[in-house]
């Protein structure tokens, strides 16, 4: 907000007025529980780094450009979404009233980490009511959602693009072979060569 007359945070967190943004972080091609905290489960990693969650951005996790293997040109980092998908929750991203990341809950509404991330696994644009949309990219654009990519550029993607909606193997060791490119841009290390799109 760049009005300074706006109002202070109060103890609760509560604001008068809050800058907002249609864009968010790519977390990847899979619906991951990016907040992974008991020891027993088998995708525990420490600091919150699911092997699922194979984008730029998670939880707590801080990745360098160098980590982009597959290069920045074919790797999207942001993503458009839009209100509808989200509700008022993104106004405000994962914050607890402690002030800290809620993981605990990744529910619709919730304040946890899908207020400010997306994966790829939901097809671009879906309609509100769709498996998990409010984890998913979309705009009020008609016919795709822009994107920015690891070189700088933004690009409008078609919500035509090739999308599988495949989903975390059984066995725990992704292929990325029968992923659709849609879900393959936001992956920051598959090493295969991407079609055109």
């Amino acid at each position: 907000n760049s009005n300074p007359d706006a109002g202070q945070g109060t103890g609760n967190g509560i604001v008068d007025a809050v800058a907002t943004t249609s864009y968010v972080g790519v977390l990847g091609p899979y619906h991951a529980e990016v907040c992974i905290q008991d020891p027993a489960d088998p995708d525990y990693r420490p600091n919150f780094e699911s092997p699922r969650n194979r984008g730029i951005f998670g939880v707590n996790v801080a990745k360098s450009f160098a980590h982009v293997t597959d290069g920045l040109s074919n790797t999207i980092i942001v993503g458009e979404t839009n209100e509808p998908l989200t509700g008022n929750n993104l106004l405000y991203g994962s914050v607890t009233n402690s002030g800290g990341a809620d993981c605990t809950n990744a529910a619709q509404f919730q304040p946890g980490p899908f207020h400010h991330l997306r994966a790829t696994k939901t097809k671009l644009n879906p309609p509100p009511g769709a498996d998990k949309y409010w984890r998913a990219f979309g705009s009020m654009h008609s016919g795709g959602a822009h994107f920015l990519f690891g070189d700088g550029r933004v690009q409008f993607i078609s919500e035509t693009i090739d999308h599988t909606s495949s989903g975390w193997p059984a066995n725990g060791n992704p292929t990325f072979v029968n992923m659709g490119i849609y879900q393959r841009l936001s992956v920051i290390d598959d090493g295969r060569p991407l079609d055109s799109f």
